[in-house]
């Protein structure tokens, strides 16, 4: 097996700047995009009562925070929450 010299650079150089020759960290951490007070309001909004994420994406919007609807899923699926309207998933009687 052989290494390329181009590559015995960047090593050197790599380990110059940075004070180790390990490749750098690929992709990296995106903090969570509802959170702080935005996070409180969601939890509060989730328990008052039925929604969809649909829904909130609109009510989000209606706040000023623009978010898709996956963003909410994330954050409820996170959060453990539940925001089904009936447990078994069957339309309950109307009067």
């Amino acid at each position: 097996m052989q290494i390329a010299p181009s590559c015995i650079s960047k090593w050197a150089r790599r380990e110059r700047e940075t004070g180790s020759p390990a490749a750098a960290q690929v992709g990296g951490y995106k903090p969570r995009t509802l959170s702080g007070a935005t996070a409180e309001w969601l939890r509060a909004r989730i328990a008052a009562g039925p929604l969809t994420l649909q829904g909130l994406s609109a009510e989000l919007a209606e706040r000023g925070i623009k978010a898709h609807a996956k963003a909410v899923w994330v954050f409820v699926y996170a959060e453990r929450l539940s925001f089904k309207k009936d447990p078994a998933g069957r339309i309950p009687d109307t009067p």
